[in-house]
């Protein structure tokens, strides 16, 4: 009886973990909102660095071009496992790999504002 019971959680723990696994699309939007909470959270240079200080101001009023930019500077890669997906980032400073299971993203780092805006830099 205690094996049928295991046997039946082991199956329904696959079964979840298998239909909960997330997408790529998962993935570019667990990104987007990594980069976009960078940027939000950037904050001046004091004059120090005028283009620094430029790329923070165009990057806060026109985000969703400056995140388009910014995943041209990166390599992205994506592997799909069974019952979990990996994802590796990686460019302009940043190595970073999130784990997807359970329609949620665990990832080692996060993405800085100093790598943005070495990102950016890099394109001019």
């Amino acid at each position: 009886m205690n094996l049928k019971i295991f046997s039946l959680l082991t199956i329904g723990l696959l079964l979840s973990l298998f239909a909960t696994k997330p997408s790529r699309q998962d993935f570019d939007r667990e990104l987007a909102s990594m980069l976009r909470e960078a940027v939000n959270s950037t904050s001046y240079d004091n004059g120090k660095d005028v283009l620094s200080n430029l790329t923070t101001i165009g990057c806060k009023f026109r985000t969703d071009d400056c995140l388009e930019i910014l995943r041209k500077t990166y390599t992205i890669s994506n592997k799909n496992y069974v019952f979990f997906t990996r994802h590796d980032v990686s460019g302009s400073g940043a190595s970073i790999s999130c784990l997807g299971l359970l329609k949620q993203f665990v990832c080692n780092a996060s993405i800085s504002v100093p790598t943005i805006q070495n990102a950016l830099k890099s394109l001019w």
